[in-house]
């Protein structure tokens, strides 16, 4: 009889584990999460027309993050919001440039403003590890500043750039416990819009973005964060 008994706990045992297992994995990724970034930033424009004309920029990249991900033991769904930030510079000197009927002498100076990203991701849960693809709106924003003497007069300028695209990415985040995570990602954001205001005016950028000028950003990130 004891035998028995025995035989029939240590095969219930055998059975519920796949199922404590499950709920397990459900409770790593399910719930709302925030987390801080880090990473490379690389900023890529070029001109189709010729291929001789491209520039690009490197830099250190950071943010923070927020989301709320829903799991069910093996697919993960998610949707999260994002503000950072890097920092890119430029800063060019000339001098007597000619320039229709004037002559243009000074400082350009160009700077990278705060990047915001709100999107989705999906993908699959293996235990404590899961592997996700994202897609989502990205608006970033940027500033040209000129200072300098037009035909000898001193003269500054302005112009304040915003530019959107669609944003794809590639990720795994594994689980160190209940709350803590870390994570890595590759991200390709396309800029397809925006708009150029100077001196009031606004300006749309979307017939140049798609006929003129290729704008990409390239970006590999780490995070980590904590989920409530």
């Amino acid at each position: 009889m004891t035998s028995k008994f025995i035989g029939a706990a240590v095969l219930a045992m055998a059975c519920a584990s796949p199922a404590w297992a499950q709920q397990e994995e459900e409770a790593f990724f399910n719930g709302p999460r925030i987390e801080a970034l880090f990473g490379y930033d690389k900023i890529k424009a070029s001109i189709p027309a010729d291929s001789d004309l491209t520039g690009d920029s490197e830099d250190i990249f950071y943010g923070a993050a927020i989301g709320y991900d829903y799991s069910n033991g093996w697919l993960l769904i998610g949707a999260e919001a994002e503000i950072a930030r890097s920092g890119h510079k430029f800063r060019e000197t000339f001098s007597d440039v000619d320039f229709g009927d004037s002559v243009l002498s000074g400082t350009l100076q160009a700077k990278t403003g705060t990047e915001f990203y709100v999107g989705g991701r999906i993908g699959f849960v293996g235990h404590r590890t899961a592997v996700y693809v994202k897609a989502g709106y990205a608006r970033s924003n940027a500033n040209l500043t000129a200072n300098g003497t037009v035909n000898g007069l001193p003269e500054s300028a302005r112009v304040d750039l915003d530019l959107d695209g669609l944003r794809l990415g590639v990720g795994a985040e594994y689980q160190l416990g209940k709350r803590a995570y870390i994570k890595a990602e590759y991200r390709y954001t396309d800029f397809s819009g925006g708009d150029l205001s100077f001196l009031g005016e606004s300006f749309n950028l979307g017939p140049i973005l798609d006929n003129d000028l290729d704008l990409t950003r390239h970006q590999a990130i780490v995070g980590a964060g904590l989920r409530f």
